[in-house]
């Protein structure tokens, strides 16, 4: 998306601005930035990020235990219910990609978009949310891409979104 002014149908405008990474920007984008940490170092960085995996497994193991638990009555499922589940969701997105978690990652920004397109709960939705847990619950300790696994999943939920979308 590029920067400029916007607005959703029954929403306030809105104005999106793309803020420039200046890290990047200093050393001279990604791959100066290879060249100026040279392997050994971005080996002991990612290395870093691998030991601390483990103990991020019981962060990303809460978040998802605190969403199905906010999703597993379909007759309390509400506004607050769906709240609760995005604000996990934007958390998990960002914790589970840093560690290597790919496929939790992918299905919590589905979940997280999705919830931010709909403000009343119904059934439909609480099934695509549900479809989402579920799915984190199966993913939950998958580290990597799972040669590809991560980018179906995401096409599938995404395909029944879209199907959602189409019959509003």
């Amino acid at each position: 998306m590029t920067e400029g002014t916007f607005s959703l149908p029954g929403k306030h405008a809105a104005q999106l601005i793309k803020l420039p990474n200046r890290i990047l920007e200093k050393i001279g984008g990604l791959e100066a930035a290879k060249k100026a940490f040279g392997p050994d170092v971005l080996q002991r960085i990612e290395q870093a990020i691998d030991d601390q995996a483990e103990q991020f497994q019981g962060v990303i193991d809460q978040y998802i235990r605190e969403m199905n638990a906010a999703s597993c009555d379909s007759a309390a499922f509400n506004q607050a219910s769906m709240q609760q589940i995005r604000e996990i969701s934007h958390e998990l997105r960002g914790i589970a990609g840093t560690f290597g978690f790919h496929l939790a990652s992918r299905v919590a920004k589905s979940l997280w978009e999705f919830l931010g397109e709909f403000e009343e709960p119904n059934p439909a939705v609480y099934n695509v949310v549900r479809m989402h847990v579920d799915t984190l619950l199966a993913a939950q300790t998958t580290r990597g891409d799972a040669d590809g696994v991560a980018l179906q999943v995401e096409k599938g939920l995404q395909s029944v979104i879209h199907k959602l979308r189409a019959s509003a």
